[in-house]
């Protein structure tokens, strides 16, 4: 049994600029089928990421990416973000387009330092960045009272003690070559 279809009612889909899969599922058909019946009909196909190059392109030109770099100073991370792409992709761009590049922060040579206003923007980027949740070695502060005990200064200051009244035997007993210590 053969899928009904009316080639105007595919056709008209496609100008709207709907894609292959989309027309498919509202008709009825697959996407492989629907693309045979337009290239039959003459239709000419769109390019297959030609909606992902439209809504892109417009930043991949002289003017607007010396705009962004040079005037706006604007970083290739930030345009990066900007247009949904890379920041090694918009270096790509600005050397392909000769637009000349800023030096990277590592790209200070030995005996050099930055002006004070990097540091300054360096600093304000950077502080408060790794503190409590947001730091890599967060637990979620979950310590208990034994463990706080045990790594409190009063622990230390006894421990201590206890090690010089017994002259360090214990520690010295841990590091000996024996395969296991002895409880005497």
């Amino acid at each position: 049994m053969t899928k009904q279809y009316d080639i105007e009612n595919l056709k008209a889909l496609y100008d709207e600029g709907r894609s292959l899969r989309d027309i498919g599922s509202l008709v009825g058909l697959g996407s492989s089928t629907v693309k045979r019946k337009l290239l039959a009909h003459g239709v000419v196909l769109r390019d297959k990421n030609q909606s992902d190059k439209d809504k892109n392109n417009w930043w991949q030109n002289y003017e607007s990416l010396y705009e962004a770099y040079v005037h706006q100073k604007r970083s290739t991370t930030n345009i990066g973000k900007l247009v949904n792409a890379s920041s090694r992709t918009v270096h790509t761009w600005l050397t392909k387009l000769n637009i000349p590049t800023r030096p990277t922060g590592g790209a200070y040579k030995k005996g050099t330092t930055m002006s004070l206003e990097s540091r300054q923007k360096m600093s304000v980027a950077k502080k408060g960045q790794y503190t409590g949740s947001s730091n890599p070695n967060w637990k979620g502060a979950h310590i208990t009272d034994t463990v706080r005990e045990r790594r409190s200064y009063d622990a230390k200051i006894w421990r201590e003690a206890c090690l010089n009244r017994d002259g360090f035997k214990y520690i010295v007993r841990l590091f000996r070559k024996t395969s296991r210590p002895s409880l005497t």
